[in-house]
């Protein structure tokens, strides 16, 4: 406990000690930031994923549809990543004692270009959507030169929205699926966005 707490915590007074106790004892350790971990994340067990994975075997069969768990052409599991468009600031020189430093915003700083990708059990890749922080979509945007293809969407901030991810699914997705010949329905995993959080019932 105390060589951890060394480790992780080491004080800045000490650093001559520090580094010198390092060199003999812990050439292998470094200073790291930690990654955020959500509780529910740092509680989950061998016990958890096994329950998980019978809970949605036993809602499949009820439904008549546990087929779907033997055939990994039709499970899918997607999500989306946002890239800012505005840069991080870097340092810059003040005057020693002042507590704010400001820089004028460029006005993007709430906007981002999104890409909801999608993978298959066994691997397959429907093409992803790339998501812009536009009104309208240019010819020029919906197709690159030399690049597998993507499905362009749009929404004011370019942030995911329930409008955009129902077209994806509905539209294009389900166009992929025809294509490839899947049998449906097909199982989509995903994370409990607010985007998800409404539903259509459709009927061919």
């Amino acid at each position: 406990r105390y060589e951890r707490n060394i480790l992780s915590t080491p004080r800045s007074g000490h650093e001559k000690w520090w580094r010198g106790f390092k060199e003999r004892k812990y050439r292998r350790f470094s200073y790291q930031t930690p990654e955020s971990l959500s509780r529910a994340r740092n509680n989950l067990s061998e016990q958890n994923i096994r329950q998980w994975f019978s809970d949605v075997s036993s809602c499949l069969k009820e439904k008549d549809m546990g087929d779907i768990l033997e055939d990994p052409c039709r499970i899918f599991n997607f999500d989306e990543s946002g890239f800012q468009l505005t840069q991080e600031s870097q340092k810059v020189l003040g005057v020693v004692g002042t507590r704010h430093c400001f820089e004028t915003a460029t006005g993007q700083e709430k906007k981002q270009i999104t890409t909801l990708t999608t993978v298959g059990a066994d691997g397959s890749l429907p093409p992803p959507m790339i998501i812009y922080p536009r009104k309208r979509i240019d010819e020029q945007m919906a197709s690159v030169p030399g690049q597998p293809s993507f499905v362009v969407g749009k929404s004011e901030s370019g942030w995911i929205s329930f409008e955009t991810l129902y077209e994806y699914l509905v539209n294009h997705f389900s166009n992929w699926l025809t294509q490839q010949k899947i049998v449906r329905p097909v199982l989509v995993f995903t994370d409990w966005h607010e985007t998800r959080a409404n539903f259509f019932w459709l009927k061919d």
